[in-house]
């Protein structure tokens, strides 16, 4: 049996998972955590300082997460046996997390400000479905098949804005190049950083602004950096997780904010 070098889908999905830690430690324990809560007495210039260094990095180092667990909610809808029940995973656990989300998120059990992430990849599943769909059509004479889709992946990119899902537009176009892009690596890899750039100068349902300071932002390189290991992907699935990812989310959110209660409380 032949064995394929590279990165399989389970160690991608490790890739992302410590990143989307990293990234929740900076929103979720310190900036909107520490740093907003503690007061002057609690703590000095140098350690705010410090904290916000952290949140910078930590910040930074998250970005890589997202990319990956694009990349892989195509992978895994063109490799399921069964979408319908793909897609009624992730609406349940996503209806799940959604109270999670929102008290870790705004200190409310219910909020309308902004979804979480499992309802963008559920959503994107849905865009695709129709991508896949509209493959099968038999095309009218002189009409480029790129029309269709591209007129789904704006549609469903207003649609992730308007219910402001936890990433937006920039996830379902990322979503979309991953998928028309897939066995092409070279064009897939620049695609992915023009999305990069887009999003770097988008504001959410306010158009965009060019500004070279968004542009050459760390956490464009960062994101840039999450296609390196999606570029060593070897199609294998790896270490069977069925259900880990749709647990851990809910669960680490929990965790962090307790943390954060508890060193409040230190201090």
């Amino acid at each position: 049996m032949e064995k394929r070098t590279g990165l399989t889908g389970s160690t991608l999905k490790i890739i992302a998972l410590i990143s989307m830690v990293l990234d929740h430690i900076s929103r979720i324990v310190l900036t909107n955590g520490i740093m907003m809560r503690a007061t002057y007495g609690q703590i000095s210039n140098s350690q705010w300082s410090t904290l916000e260094t952290v949140a910078d990095v930590t910040s930074t180092l998250g970005r890589i997460a997202f990319p990956i667990f694009c990349f892989l909610i195509v992978e895994g809808f063109v490799h399921t046996h069964n979408l319908f029940k793909y897609m009624l995973t992730m609406l349940g656990f996503a209806l799940l997390s959604e109270g999670v989300y929102d008290y870790v998120c705004s200190g409310s059990i219910f909020s309308i400000e902004q979804q979480n992430v499992m309802f963008e990849f559920l959503l994107a599943l849905v865009m695709l479905f129709l991508l896949r769909q509209l493959q099968k059509i038999p095309k009218l004479p002189k009409v480029p098949e790129i029309i269709g889709d591209l007129l789904v992946v704006f549609l469903f990119s207003v649609l992730s804005e308007q219910f402001y899902l936890d990433g937006g537009m920039y996830g379902i176009l990322l979503i979309a190049v991953f998928y028309f892009f897939r066995s092409y690596k070279k064009t897939r890899f620049v695609a992915a950083i023009l999305v990069f750039l887009i999003s770097a100068c988008h504001i959410v349902l306010g158009g965009f602004v060019f500004n070279w300071d968004n542009i050459l932002d760390l956490t464009v390189a960062a994101e840039i950096v999450s296609l390196i290991p999606i570029s060593f992907y070897n199609g294998k699935r790896g270490l069977r997780q069925k259900y880990f990812f749709y647990v851990f989310y809910p669960l680490h959110l929990l965790l962090l904010y307790g943390c954060m209660l508890l060193i409040m409380r230190m201090l």
